[in-house]
């Protein structure tokens, strides 16, 4: 799998849930702006209470980040 590089507008922190290994994930949902035309895109899982301090966003923040596309989830936002 490769990752790209992502940079986009954060517009939804969803709030954090429990995953089946007892981590804390949440759902990102923001605005792509690297790309030709603006589109929407959703960022999952984001550990973000384990982010350390410099690394941790706030909403309508604009983030880069490594991302890889999973490979489940077929939805074209995500």
């Amino acid at each position: 799998m490769t990752s790209e590089t992502i940079r986009a507008l954060v517009l939804v922190k969803a709030a954090p849930v429990l995953t089946s290994q007892l981590e804390e994930t949440m759902c990102v949902a923001g605005i792509r702006l690297d790309t030709d035309r603006p589109e929407w895109i959703r960022i999952h899982p984001v550990p973000f209470r384990d982010l350390d301090d410099e690394s941790r966003f706030a909403k309508y923040q604009v983030i880069t980040v490594d991302a890889i596309r999973p490979r489940t989830d077929r939805r074209p936002e995500s």
